[in-house]
Order: C-alpha cells, then sequence, then structure tokens
C-alpha cells in the first residue's frame, strides 16, 4: 500500500520542477583556490619556495612533471654507485640490488629503504631533510658514510631529486 501511496507523491514532486528541487537547496561548489588547487585536495599545494628545493622530473604530458617515483631514485643510486657489491649491493645496510630488472627485485629495494636503515631512518616522512639516505652521503653532514660522500652540497641533482621523491611520500 505505501509503495502505491508514495510513487504519486514522487511522481507528483518531479512533474513540479525536479524530483529533488524541493529537498536539496541550491549549492553552488566552492571557487577555485588561488593557487589554482582544489578547496578538496587533501595535500596542500606546493609553495613557491618548494618549487626552488626540489629538482625537475621530465616526461611529464603537455610540459608537466612527471611525478617521481622510486625508479627515479633507484637510478640515483645505479649511477652514484651506491648499489655496488663493495656498498649496499654488498654488505652495507639497506641491502639492494643493482639495476633491478624484476619487479619483485625493485620492490626488495623500496621496501628496504621503506623499513629502515641499521642506524636509523632511510628516510624520514616527517623531516625529509633528516633522511640517512640524503644525510649521511652529503659533504657537509658529519655522518660517516663508507661509500664516500656522493653530494658536494644541497644543490647536487641526485640529492634533489630524492628529496623531492621524500616530499612528495616516497611513493613507489
Amino acid at each position: 500500500m505505501r509503495i502505491v501511496i508514495m510513487f504519486p507523491l514522487v511522481a507528483a514532486a518531479s512533474l513540479a520542477g525536479g524530483c529533488l528541487a524541493w529537498v536539496v537547496p541550491e549549492y553552488a561548489p566552492p571557487a577555485p583556490m588561488v593557487d589554482g588547487g582544489s578547496p578538496f585536495d587533501l595535500a596542500p599545494a606546493a609553495a613557491a619556495s618548494d618549487a626552488a628545493t626540489s629538482a625537475p622530473a621530465e616526461g611529464g604530458v603537455g610540459g608537466a612533471a612527471a611525478p617521481l617515483t622510486f625508479a627515479d631514485v633507484q637510478t640515483g643510486l645505479d649511477a652514484k654507485g651506491c648499489t655496488g657489491g663493495a656498498c649496499h649491493g654488498g654488505l652495507q645496510s639497506p641491502v639492494l640490488k643493482a639495476t633491478p630488472a624484476s619487479d619483485a627485485d625493485r620492490m626488495a629495494n623500496y621496501t628496504a629503504f621503506k623499513s629502515g636503515c641499521a642506524q636509523g631512518k632511510c628516510i624520514d616522512m616527517t623531516t625529509p631533510e633528516a633522511s640517512l639516505m640524503l644525510k649521511k652521503p652529503l659533504a657537509e653532514s658529519g655522518l660517516t658514510h663508507v661509500g664516500g660522500k656522493l653530494f658536494a652540497d644541497f644543490n647536487d641533482a641526485v640529492y634533489l631529486k630524492w628529496l623531492a621523491w621524500i616530499k612528495a611520500g616516497a611513493p613507489y
């Protein structure tokens, strides 16, 4: 009986200017933010100061920067010699595979970084600049790094790329 009674009410409401017009008030969506982001974005938009400290990624669509992934970090690890047998390709923590051919090997390297180094956090999400993967090979850090000081200063392109990757949440 209720279905028969409700049907004419819904039909009458839809005939009178839209079935939800009397239920949902007019609602204008919020205007875009000044920086072009959406007010519904979960992450804050990048500040101008962040642009100066992050390395640009190549290969984006329409000139936009492609998001950094662990593959970008792996390229730097291999180029700097970090994955060699005498370093993290041997017994130094975290142990990494050089130029991983399979996704399983890449994931193993990624997991090694995310789980931490023997001396602390390889990746410090709270304070990215405090990440051991950035501090130990930095000439100015004062920390011992058996592999040497691979970054002369904070302007090294690989250092900036790794820092940007950590600031982006260290995605796989």
